[in-house]
């Protein structure tokens, strides 16, 4: 009796789905990226006030930020040319002899989140900059004697209404934003992210924050947060949907084979834009230590 029931419910379901991404893909078509293009610094504004009717004063300028997937796209497009993407930060820093990309905030999110969808080559300057960021972040913690995995999470701090705050949190030395903060905030999400490079490693590590209470019958929580001296750890008792998302969506990609990398690179203007992914790592660069300063 509940076979037919249920049939239909499945199949009603997968028309929703087939609704929203006729949706989602006409939304894309639609959208123009070339008026928040500013023609001379070749780079993508934040963003555009309509109310004000003025354009922001801030540019996503790094390639180590989930940014870059707007600019691969908007060149793949042709909305903008693919000048904009060689007008990307590549800065390198380096904490304890591992190098990476300098990020605006050092979270794990501005080097994985892309890898949802976008894939990532052996040996080019991109994989390069997500392995070395992993490294960094997992020597960092351990020197704290923490998990690894800092992100830009909910954390302690609670407003009039009692609600979490969020922010960006990270490793000082990958980020270039002065806005440092005291606070050592462990998002899962991040290890998730984590599992499409290092599956072992990442899996390690959910195991070991599962074990310190993270882990409840929604997934895993917001975030634990450390005191500064302190290792008694708050656990940040939420469930944000979008970092819920990335993480299962992180777990399809190591388990069925980078499943959702694959689709995304069946689609032509994607093959015909993919070379941008598969730049390599320069020779000769200038690499920031741990002081901001230009290592030898």
């Amino acid at each position: 009796m509940r076979l037919p029931a249920a049939r239909a419910r499945a199949l009603s379901f997968i028309q929703e789905l087939e609704r929203l991404a006729e949706r989602a893909g006409r939304l894309f078509e639609e959208m123009d990226f070339g008026f928040l293009f500013d023609s001379k610094r070749k780079l993508l504004r934040i963003g555009y006030d309509a109310g004000a009717g003025q354009d922001a004063d801030s540019y996503y300028d790094l390639l180590a930020s989930e940014a870059r997937t707007a600019v691969f796209l908007a060149i793949a497009k042709s909305d903008i040319p693919r000048e904009a993407w060689f007008r990307l930060g590549r800065k390198l820093t380096e904490y304890r002899s591992r190098r990476t990309l300098l990020s605006w905030s050092g979270t794990l999110f501005e080097y994985l989140m892309p890898l949802l969808h976008m894939r990532s080559y052996a040996n080019t300057l991109l994989d390069g900059g997500a392995r070395g960021a992993v490294a960094i972040q997992q020597l960092y913690a351990r020197e704290r004697g923490l998990p690894w995995g800092i992100s830009e999470a909910a954390y302690g701090a609670r407003d009039e209404r009692m609600q979490y705050q969020y922010r960006a949190f990270g490793v000082p030395s990958m980020g270039a934003s002065s806005q440092k903060s005291e606070r050592l905030v462990v998002a899962p999400y991040a290890s998730m992210l984590a599992l499409m490079l290092e599956p072992g490693q990442a899996t390690a590590n959910l195991r070991a924050l599962a074990a310190k209470g993270c882990l409840s019958r929604y997934g895993f929580c917001e975030s634990i947060e450390y005191s500064s001296g302190s290792h008694d750890p708050e656990l940040i008792r939420c469930f944000m949907a979008h970092h819920q998302a990335m993480g299962l969506l992180a777990m399809d990609n190591a388990l069925l084979g980078e499943k959702m990398q694959q689709r995304f690179h069946l689609d032509p203007l994607v093959q015909a834009t993919e070379f941008l992914l598969q730049e390599r790592m320069p020779a000769l660069v200038e690499v920031l230590n741990e002081s901001g300063d230009v290592a030898a």
